[in-house]
């Protein structure tokens, strides 16, 4: 795994991870069931347009709750290591030794394992504690961590400041990580297949 030292929502981190398939999209390859998502496409063409502009475009300006979320994951991360003991390691992009795809961790753990925090509003939160695993919506990017770090676990840790936070210890699905590995790497080849018909087309640096 190759680590990218710029802090995270900077705009140097932008730049690190620019058109590269990251872990936290990886449910637009391939559904937690094993099934190819019909966002791949989609997600494809945003990547190339990337790509293309040499810069981020379409961003998603998100919503009340992820903007909450970012500004309480420290607050969440320092929960974290309170209650686990664990050593956690803020890092940038990280990318596979190849530089194919990447993820953006929310921590490093000690030397095997990895954080992944949440911070929803309450009552998700709840959903998450009534439910007790890991939601659906989550597996492609857990699993997908897990793969781009060979890592052997990842935290699964949800925090809200007035309600007790929900922590899952998730370890590799070896099946499923050997799966999306497929999946993503496929993506990867049509992705730059379709780089070479758009070459013409590219911003003059």
């Amino acid at each position: 795994m190759r680590i990218c030292e710029t802090p995270q929502i900077s705009d140097e981190w932008l730049i690190d991870r620019l058109a590269v398939p990251s872990a936290s999209s990886f449910s637009k390859i391939l559904t937690a069931t094993g099934k190819p998502s019909t966002q791949a496409n989609g997600y494809m063409d945003q990547l190339l347009a990337e790509w293309l502009a040499e810069k981020p475009v379409d961003a998603f300006e998100g919503n009340q709750w992820t903007e909450q979320g970012h500004e309480r994951e420290q607050e969440a991360r320092d929960q974290y290591g309170f209650i686990t003991g664990n050593e956690v390691t803020e890092v940038g992009f990280c990318l596979t030794d190849d530089g194919k795809y990447g993820m953006s961790p929310d921590g490093l753990v000690n030397d095997n394992g990895l954080v992944e925090i949440k911070s929803p509003k309450a009552s998700t939160l709840v959903s998450y504690h009534l439910g007790g695993k890991l939601p659906n919506g989550y597996k492609p990017q857990v699993m997908g961590q897990l793969l781009v770090s060979d890592r052997e676990f990842c935290d699964f840790f949800v925090y809200h400041p007035d309600i007790e936070p929900f922590f899952l210890h998730v370890k590799r699905d070896e099946q499923y990580i050997i799966q999306l590995k497929k999946a993503v790497d496929d993506f990867v080849d049509k992705m730059m297949d379709k780089r070479e018909r758009l070459k013409h087309l590219k911003v003059a640096t």
